[in-house]
């Protein structure tokens, strides 16, 4: 396997877990400031130009680090990060949307259109920035919230 590495949260979620797990992945740095994932190498093997990316031994391809991580987890089942119940799968899966589709998605509109990183790049609208820098906010509070009462977001008897 050759892990496509590079800056910024997502890769290095999939790094985490990897080390979490034991797992050595062989990594292939890209620049992602020089903008080496929007050339067509590198778009070949993941079209949407986005990083990590993982390619299998058999050639083929997996993005997104939430599928990286599952694929890991499956060769490497223990120990158990995915939950062990349905029940446990299900909790994780509910906290990880949140934090994905609340949270994250916003911060992350709110740096690709305010920060000017991308304007070469791709169309960037400040106006949604701004908004997008709210709504995070506003989901701030209810992971504030849940962690006042909690250690962490979810709260497993995961068995090490």
């Amino acid at each position: 396997m050759k892990f496509y590495n590079s800056i910024g949260p997502n890769p290095q979620v999939v790094r985490i877990f990897a080390a979490e797990r034991g797992v050595e992945l062989d990594m292939v740095e890209v620049d992602l400031m020089g903008g080496e994932n929007r050339q067509a190498d590198y778009l070949a093997k993941n079209p949407g130009g986005q990083l990590p990316c993982l390619e299998l031994d058999d050639g083929s391809f997996l993005s997104e680090s939430q599928a990286i991580c599952l694929y890991l987890e499956g060769l490497h089942p223990e120990p158990n990060l995915f939950g062990a119940s349905p029940e446990e799968r299900a909790k994780i899966e509910m906290w990880s949307r949140r934090v994905e589709l609340s949270l994250m998605m916003p911060v992350a509109q709110t740096f690709r259109n305010i920060t000017g990183f991308f304007k070469d790049r791709e169309k960037c609208v400040p106006e949604w920035g701004e908004v997008s820098a709210e709504i995070a906010r506003d989901a701030a509070t209810l992971f504030d919230g849940h962690l006042a009462d909690n250690q962490f977001l979810l709260n497993l008897q995961l068995a090490f």
